[in-house]
């Protein structure tokens, strides 16, 4: 079983914006909209700048750099040295939130019975183990596969072969669960292993997937 963490067992969305809310107030940030509105500006140059680092356009340091530079510009802060010292804040503070999706535990407990675990995760090798050691998760998985580690990015082939060729496992034997159809059921398809989109909004897109799942307790009734 090969899951993919973020947004799929760790919640992102609410992990991410509590942080960015709790150094909003810490820093009284001169918002428009209060700290609500720092962090929505954040979420939109957050998601343009992944997009363009999973393209292969911007590296891992211009990432981190440029996410908060663009935010806080936008909200008439150009100090570059509190820049870079709110974006240490958050990289050091987000791995250690522990909001898990819903069933996320529940569904790791019942799948070890029967199945090796493992993750692969488009992450930063220390953050991603960070945030399944705060959660409390790490023991569930016989391996972590991070896109630093493989130096490919899912949906790319060589981080799912790394993935099955580290544990011996056969891709018409595993299964990949993810919420991120370009990334998890696309790439995984790619090397011929059976897909579980996790898909919790249920999007009407004509997207196909060896299956499709909107809670990940749905999980029980495939296996």
């Amino acid at each position: 079983m090969f899951f993919d963490l973020d947004h799929t067992l760790w919640d992102f969305e609410t992990n991410s914006e509590n942080t960015l809310l709790s150094l909003a107030k810490k820093y009284n940030l001169p918002t428009v909209h209060g700290p609500e509105g720092f962090v929505e500006t954040y979420k939109v140059v957050n998601k343009k700048l992944w997009m363009q680092y999973e393209n292969g356009e911007i590296d891992q340091q211009t990432l981190r750099t440029e996410r908060f530079r663009v935010s806080l510009l936008g909200q008439g802060i150009t100090d570059e040295v509190f820049t870079k010292k709110i974006s240490e804040e958050y990289l050091h503070e987000l791995p250690s939130r522990k909001i898990l999706m819903e069933g996320a535990h529940e569904t790791l407990e019942y799948l070890r019975k029967s199945y090796s675990i493992h993750l692969i995760t488009n992450g930063f090798e220390e953050v991603q183990h960070k945030k399944i050691k705060h959660a409390g998760i790490s023991h569930f998985f016989d391996s972590v596969i991070t896109s630093e580690k493989a130096k490919c990015m899912k949906p790319g082939k060589e981080i799912f072969e790394l993935a099955l060729q580290s544990n011996r496992a056969e891709a018409s034997e595993s299964l990949m669960i993810g919420d991120n159809h370009g990334a998890d059921v696309i790439g995984a398809a790619g090397v011929g292993m059976d897909q579980v989109w996790f898909n919790p909004p249920e999007s009407h897109a004509h997207k196909s997937s060896t299956y499709r799942i909107n809670t990940l307790r749905e999980l029980f009734q495939i296996l």
